[in-house]
């Protein structure tokens, strides 16, 4: 399988990108979430918002290179239950399954970038896996 990318080039459909395990079959946006937030999640999906669907926005995984003075854009906690990664132009398709280096788990998505600038042209993402994946419920299959 493929590393996950120091950076990759998405074209947002909906203004929205997802990222996810490859178990997810459906994405599932959350209703509830605040219309004005750049990072939204499910248990286990993370959804940017970049406010346009036409431009490409440069996703950048990891901190290393993020220039100094960004603004913390959001932080959302996901369950990634297997050991890959999709990231997801929603109905543009997908890129990937990247390899998560922790493997599976549960992980903190913080995403940085300039808040001024609309549409959002890039983000930097960086994934922390905090915990392990919760087992399944043998009565859940």
């Amino acid at each position: 399988m493929t590393p996950l990318p120091a950076s990759l080039e998405v074209y947002p459909d909906y203004g929205m990108i997802g990222i996810y395990g490859s178990q997810f079959e459906v994405l599932d946006f959350p209703a509830s979430a605040d219309p004005a937030a750049v990072v939204v999640a499910t248990e286990y999906a993370a959804y940017l918002r970049t406010g346009q669907t036409l431009d490409p926005v440069t996703l950048h995984f990891g901190t290393a290179d993020a220039p100094a003075g960004l603004d913390a854009l959001g932080t959302v906690t996901i369950e990634l239950p297997v050991d890959d990664v999709l990231v997801s132009q929603i109905t543009g398709g997908a890129h990937g399954p990247y390899t998560l280096p922790e493997g599976p788990g549960i992980y903190r998505m913080t995403v940085t970038g300039d808040g001024s600038v609309r549409p959002v042209r890039a983000l930097w993402v960086e994934l922390n896996r905090i915990g392990d994946p919760v087992p399944e419920d043998e009565d859940d299959e």
